[in-house]
């Protein structure tokens, strides 16, 4: 397990994030229990589950961007539902303010730091 701290508006946020095969590792120790008070067999982790688990997982998530103004100054980094946003999409940042992407960077240099892409927003 991994403890990240994030400075997020002023508020310190601190995540654990526990790695995919510790999880689901967890997860197949707690069916198999279930199943063995129930007196049934329960699924095979394959790649098939594990595939539909990291979907689900990116899903709940969201899909992370970074986000500048046309200055070239990062706005911040944010989640939003849809994997690909494209040019005059918009979105509500979390102070409330509503944002229209000019431009999208998803090259290798747009998508530093673990990102989706870069989004260059107008405020």
């Amino acid at each position: 397990m991994l403890d990240v701290a994030l400075l997020v508006g002023g508020a310190l946020l601190i995540l654990s994030i526990v790695p995919l095969a510790s999880f689901l590792a967890r997860r197949a120790a707690r069916a198999r229990l279930r199943a063995s008070t129930r007196g049934e067999l329960p699924p095979q982790a394959g790649p098939d589950l594990v595939a539909d688990l990291t979907d689900v997982v990116a899903h709940a998530a969201g899909f992370r961007f970074r986000l500048i103004d046309t200055a070239g100054s990062e706005l911040g980094i944010v989640t939003h539902a849809a994997p690909d946003l494209t040019k005059g999409a918009s979105m509500h940042l979390a102070d409330g303010r509503r944002v229209t992407v000019l431009e999208v960077y998803g090259d290798e240099y747009g998508q530093e730091g673990n990102v989706r892409a870069t989004l260059v927003v107008r405020t």
